[in-house]
């Protein structure tokens, strides 16, 4: 009779398990989606895969509401000698709730999820850190104030 409940109660846990892994394909940045809980018991390891074709400052964080253990880390696709697909960690890591990286042109898998108890959700972010608009302008600025320090080194030569 002993076992009987103890097998009983083990087959009520795996039933209200909450398993999920699903794969986002990101089309464009910035990113966000939501993943909600709603089993007493969940464990869920979500695959974002997005491409860059030129280098980006990227930044990620992934926010809890609800739940506990959300994490995120950050691969790139690559191959081994035999052509094989392989994902080299780049940022983040376990309990890791969000970093910034420079990435290169390339294939990127971002694992977010949570494991623990209750219901609730988590919502993982991506996004390209933008360029600021006075950037250019302040690159001008320098080239300008080289070019006028040259000049007048120069004027300051031949009058010598």
């Amino acid at each position: 009779m002993r076992n009987l409940a103890i097998l009983a109660a083990a087959a009520a846990i795996v039933a209200g398990t909450s398993a999920q892994a699903a794969n986002f394909t990101v089309d464009s940045l910035p990113y966000s989606n939501t993943v909600i809980y709603t089993g007493p018991v969940h464990l869920s390891l979500d695959n974002y895969t997005f491409t860059l074709t030129g280098t980006e400052d990227i930044t990620s964080s992934i926010t809890s509401n609800g739940i506990s253990g959300a994490s995120e880390t950050l691969y790139e696709q690559g191959s081994n000698s035999r052509g094989k697909t392989t994902w080299t960690e780049v940022a983040g890591g376990l309990f890791s709730t969000s970093f910034s990286k420079d990435l290169s042109a390339g294939t990127y898998k971002l694992v977010a999820g949570s494991a623990g108890l209750g219901k609730g959700s988590y919502t993982a972010n991506i996004s390209a850190v933008p360029i600021p608009a006075a950037l250019p302008l302040f690159g001008s600025a320098l080239v300008g104030l080289v070019a006028a320090n040259r000049r007048r080194r120069r004027k300051a030569e031949k009058a010598a």
